[in-house]
């Protein structure tokens, strides 16, 4: 294979293999914030299966256990959670 097909070649597969990582990242949150019973509104399941950074998509499966919302995974610092008394 000629150097600039393996290039391009290798760049396919990388930005194929990202496509799928950043797909299954976003199912995992959702599948989160799901099993939590947190309520997704439609404009929420689409920002978060359409996001393609996986950073992004890392802090929220991380914030998905945490928030009382879905608006609280978007925020910039999560909802702190009360502490029961006694």
């Amino acid at each position: 294979m000629i150097p600039e097909a393996q290039k391009f070649f290798s760049e396919s597969q990388r930005l194929s293999f990202d496509k799928g990582k950043a797909e299954a990242k976003a199912a995992d949150v959702v599948a989160v914030l799901e099993s939590r019973g947190i309520r997704l509104s439609s404009a929420h399941r689409q920002r978060i299966l359409e996001c393609t950074e996986l950073e992004t998509l890392d802090q929220w499966i991380r914030k998905a256990a945490l928030v009382t919302t879905a608006d609280d995974l978007f925020a910039e610092r999560p909802a702190r959670r009360r502490r029961a008394k006694g």
